[in-house]
C-alpha cells in the first residue's frame, strides 16, 4: 500500500514538472534542473534510494537527516 502511495506521489511530481516547464522556452539551467529532479523522482520511484540521494545536495541531506531523528 505504502509503495502504491509513492509511486502515485512520484506521477503526480512528474506531471506537475512536465507542466512547469514551459515548453521549448526553458533555459539551459531549468532544463537541468527538471533533468535532476525526473532522476531523482525515478531512482526514488524504483527504491533506489542510494541514487536518489546522490541528487540531494549537502543541505538537504542535512536537513532530512535532521527531521528524520526520533523527538
Amino acid at each position: 500500500m505504502a509503495r502504491r502511495r509513492t509511486s502515485g506521489i512520484v506521477a503526480a511530481a512528474a506531471l506537475a514538472l512536465a507542466g512547469c516547464g514551459g515548453g521549448d522556452k526553458q533555459s539551459p539551467a531549468e532544463h537541468a534542473v527538471a533533468d535532476s529532479l525526473q532522476s531523482y523522482l525515478a531512482a526514488f520511484a524504483h527504491g533506489n534510494y542510494g541514487a536518489a540521494c546522490a541528487r540531494l545536495t549537502d543541505d538537504a541531506k542535512e536537513k532530512i537527516a535532521r527531521r528524520s531523528r526520533a523527538p
